[in-house]
């Protein structure tokens, strides 16, 4: 059975990009300081609000947390993909698969599928 384990959660701050070319979102670099990463995305917005094409750039403030969990590994089924172009780090069977898939980090599978990140 899950349980909680007594350890407290973890915070960080990053600021996330829209990429149009590859329509999908790219995350920042995680920090500890959120009125940092504030900062740099007002500042950002300021310098560089347009892509060289004219495209207004896309940014947001994301908020990262951790949740430690105790899990039971025996006669679980394997982590199946989430499929539907999500991030391989929201994807369980991305994150268990000792090769990640290659950039921009997309889940390769479909729902219920058994690639474990290969190209299909």
């Amino acid at each position: 059975m899950d349980e909680a384990v007594a350890e407290p959660a973890e915070e960080a701050w990053r600021m996330d990009t829209y990429d149009p070319g590859a329509d999908c979102w790219t995350p920042g670099l995680p920090m500890r300081d959120r009125a940092k990463v504030a900062r740099r995305l007002e500042r950002l917005a300021e310098e560089h609000p347009t892509w060289a094409d004219g495209q207004p750039v896309q940014r947001w403030l994301v908020r990262v947390t951790t949740t430690y969990m105790v899990v039971s590994v025996a006669g679980e089924a394997p982590p199946q993909h989430v499929g539907n172009r999500v991030n391989a780090e929201d994807c369980p069977a991305c994150c268990a698969s000792e090769v990640p898939p290659p950039y921009p980090w997309i889940c390769p599978g479909e729902p219920g599928s058994e690639t474990d990140g290969e190209e299909q």
